[in-house]
């Protein structure tokens, strides 16, 4: 009887502008067209990912509506573009060019929500704690409830996040963030995918924490 054969990670090629893969290095990217844009990564093992249990197709009418609890910001804009508020357990992504206020923004938000009793975690992976200070200080953002964390490991983040019962967590930036188990740079397709995937999901708080599952949110 032969002996069974070990799953092994395999190289891949990653285009750092569109996220396309293919299995050697080619000079151009045939998805964006980018010129020598494709760097190798390691797969992740199978083991660090997980299957995921197969379910049989279903029709649409069997489904139940579910009207997740919302986190209203206050700000009216911001609210209205997630349709009245954070559903609660999601991923948002705020992206947009460099220096256009993303991390303001989110600064407020964190200190809108924190400010209505929510226990935030802001992670900050480019600023210091006083750079961050500085900032809340020009936009008036401040609150007892809103965590500034400086890391970039993923694991330490979610590991701050179980242990003060954030509610909700705001990455700046995702692109910064890495998984150590994932071997490959920060901002790769592998490293946004796993860091920003279901497996870093912040588990239910308990019973004493209102308000359930934690939100996060990346820019």
């Amino acid at each position: 009887m032969s002996p069974m054969k070990v799953a092994k990670d395999k190289s891949i090629f990653v285009c750092t502008a569109c996220g396309y893969d293919s299995a050697k290095w080619l000079g151009k990217c045939p998805g964006c067209g980018g010129w020598n844009t494709l760097e190798e990564e390691r797969e992740a093992a199978a083991s660090l990912r997980g299957g995921s249990p197969r379910e049989p197709s279903r029709d649409l009418g069997e489904a139940a509506i579910e009207n997740g609890e919302r986190l209203v910001t206050g700000l009216k804009e911001f609210d209205g573009l997630l349709g009245g508020g954070i559903v609660r357990g999601s991923f948002v992504l705020i992206g947009g060019e460099p220096g256009i206020g993303k991390s303001t923004l989110m600064l407020q938000v964190a200190a809108r929500l924190a400010g209505r009793a929510e226990r935030v975690l802001y992670v900050s992976a480019e600023e210091s704690f006083g750079q961050m200070r500085m900032r809340a200080k020009r936009v008036g953002a401040g609150a007892d409830s809103l965590a500034v964390l400086c890391a970039t490991d993923v694991t330490a983040i979610l590991e701050e996040a179980r242990k003060i019962k954030a509610g909700v967590v705001i990455v700046d930036s995702i692109q910064i963030i890495y998984h150590p188990q994932i071997p490959s740079a920060s901002g790769s397709v592998n490293q946004v995918r796993e860091c920003a995937g279901p497996r870093s999901a912040i588990p239910p708080a308990s019973s004493s924490q209102s308000g359930g599952r934690g939100t996060p949110a990346a820019s």
